[in-house]
């Protein structure tokens, strides 16, 4: 879910840091990534981007560009045959 977030205008990704969040969501660039189970870390960082609309739309076009590099196809492609 998180790879389709970011690959679509939707905007950027508020996560808990599990599995490979970390190579999906680059921390305060594309998204915010807090350790799992701090709710209120994460509540505060989506309360900043609902306050701040050029914050998020600057996020949401980084996270967009950093999306396209986990385009399907690409993935496959990638894989050592």
């Amino acid at each position: 879910a998180v790879i389709a977030s970011i690959s679509t205008p939707v905007g950027p990704v508020v996560a808990a840091s599990a599995g490979g969040i970390g190579e999906v969501v680059d921390d305060g660039l594309t998204g915010f990534v807090h350790d799992p189970g701090d709710a209120e870390s994460m509540a505060a960082s989506i309360g900043r981007l609902i306050a701040d609309p050029d914050l998020r739309l600057r996020m949401g076009a980084d996270a967009a560009k950093r999306g396209s590099r986990f385009d399907r196809d690409r993935m496959v492609r990638a894989v050592p045959r």
